[in-house]
């Protein structure tokens, strides 16, 4: 008997998948979430679809509060109006109206609108060998927060040696479907950052303004210097975990413009998360 067999990890997978249907009442657990992280790639696949299906649900909870339902995004711009809508910009109605005090004050009114913006936002997940366990729980956290957040123009890009598409830009996909996928991944291969910030610039292309948040957990190791390809971002946030080493992944996001977290607890993803969907 290997030592392995002897691990709770081990021994929990070995019971759900001898036992799926005690998966209802694991998943009511506190911190069951974090608990499944250690042992789910063990699980037998029936017992596994079972489990991605529970935990799809406590993912989306969490993910929901996260985003932010009510984004807007676009800027503002001031308008002349004679047919004033809800939305009257007092300061600039008055200043208007003193400066042209002989015309009429129904003239002078200044409201605001939101000019749509092309925004694109695109999630780049690391998915080396080494991001197995509890880093992949994150991901579907961080996918499932962004397809929330965003719910279109947005992107899934996940990589290793070389980068693929898990949704294209304009693609319709549920969260859930999201969620499934990406604990279907195989982990494998080597770090080739720079390949895919080219991808997902590539999926933003016809976007005015290009966004990416990076998961990963080490530094790159194949390909070009993602440093190089960073700045045409108008913003690149990164999100890492041990055992990469901060200061050097962090290089990224400050080339891109972005925020930069370094996560080591379960309880600091949803933090991390929140100032990158801002």
């Amino acid at each position: 008997m290997e030592k392995g067999e002897f691990s709770l990890p081990y021994r929990l997978a070995a019971y759900y998948s001898s036992n799926p249907e005690a998966l209802e009442d694991f998943f009511e657990q506190q911190d069951a979430i974090s608990i499944f992280g250690t042992f789910f790639d063990m699980l037998k696949p029936e017992a596994k679809a079972i489990a991605i299906k529970l935990a799809t649900r406590m993912i989306l909870k969490i993910a929901a509060q996260i985003s932010d339902t009510g984004f807007r995004t676009g800027r503002l711009q001031y308008l002349k109006s004679r047919d004033p809508s809800d939305d009257i910009e007092l300061e600039q109605s008055l200043e208007r109206y003193l400066n042209h005090f002989d015309q009429q004050l129904h003239e002078q009114l200044v409201t605001s609108v939101r000019i749509p913006e092309r925004r694109a936002f695109m999630l780049m997940l690391d998915r080396s060998y080494s991001m197995r366990g509890i880093k992949i729980v994150r991901a579907a956290i961080a996918a499932a927060a962004v397809a929330l957040h965003y719910r279109k123009d947005y992107g899934i890009i996940y990589f290793s040696t070389f980068p693929l598409l898990l949704k294209g830009i304009n693609s319709g996909q549920t969260p859930e479907l999201l969620i499934e996928k990406i604990f279907n991944l195989q982990l494998q291969g080597e770090t080739n950052i720079a390949a895919a910030l080219q991808l997902g610039l590539r999926e933003m292309h016809s976007y005015t303004k290009k966004i990416g948040l990076l998961l990963t957990d080490g530094s790159w190791n194949r390909g070009k210097d993602p440093i190089e390809v960073a700045p045409r971002f108008d913003a690149l946030h990164v999100i890492c975990f041990p055992p990469a080493r901060p200061e050097k992944v962090e290089q990224l996001a400050l080339a891109g413009h972005g925020n930069f977290a370094f996560v080591q607890r379960d309880e600091e993803i949803a933090l991390a998360l929140q100032r990158c969907l801002q």
